[in-house]
């Protein structure tokens, strides 16, 4: 979460009462909140259903319910079990080892393979490739508005790279600091020739060709 309201004191103090972990996902990329993003896609397919079907019970209440009693794709565990450390209880049996509840390591462990595989599947559907970007780089950052046909798809002042975290960039310009996922960013290439400051710009030029 980003928004400006989840920057302030009182909600920082929010986190701290409440024990959980405010952080901070990469604007304009919803795949670094994909968990978030697809629970709310199966809370809106259920609002629709109920208001099309004038359900008069509690739809929302049952789902989360089974949401949270459902074991996990990736940890064979149900969310409640995790979060109380015990058994729930339902009228289907159970396949996972109650005894796991009180370990989490075997649980984090098969988790994070479940999402490397996830990883290397969505990296070779995009045939992604790693960009070297690093601290310090001249780049463009692409455009977040719509692009009409005679603007090019990138700002043309470029910004500098002040801070890396993972797949998210920071960078700076003048007074203005913008954060976004490393595909967002185009690095310049700058060649010294007879003009001392010349700036070709080879990743540019290609979309507009």
């Amino acid at each position: 979460m980003n928004g400006p309201s989840f920057y302030s004191q009182n909600f920082a103090s929010f986190a701290e009462y409440t024990g959980f972990k405010h952080r901070k996902a990469t604007p304009r990329w919803p795949q670094a909140k994909g968990i978030a993003e697809r629970l709310m896609r199966n809370i809106k397919k259920v609002y629709q259903t109920a208001h099309a079907e004038s359900s008069s019970g509690q739809p929302l209440h049952k789902f989360l319910r089974n949401y949270r009693a459902t074991q996990h794709r990736s940890t064979s565990v149900p969310l409640y079990s995790l979060l109380f450390q015990h058994e729930v209880k339902t009228h289907l049996p159970n396949t996972y080892n109650p005894h796991t509840l009180n370990d989490y390591a075997p649980v984090r462990k098969k988790d994070a393979q479940q999402k490397e595989r996830m990883k290397a599947y969505a990296d070779a559907a995009r045939r992604a490739m790693a960009k070297n970007i690093r601290i310090g780089d001249a780049v463009l950052v692409k455009r977040d508005e719509l692009v009409r046909n005679e603007m090019p798809p990138y700002h043309p002042e470029p910004y500098q790279v002040n801070a890396i975290k993972g797949n998210m960039v920071t960078a700076v310009r003048k007074d203005k600091t913008i954060t976004r996922n490393v595909t967002f960013s185009k690095v310049l290439q700058f060649h010294c020739g007879d003009d001392p400051m010349v700036l070709v710009v080879s990743d540019l030029l290609e979309n507009f060709r």
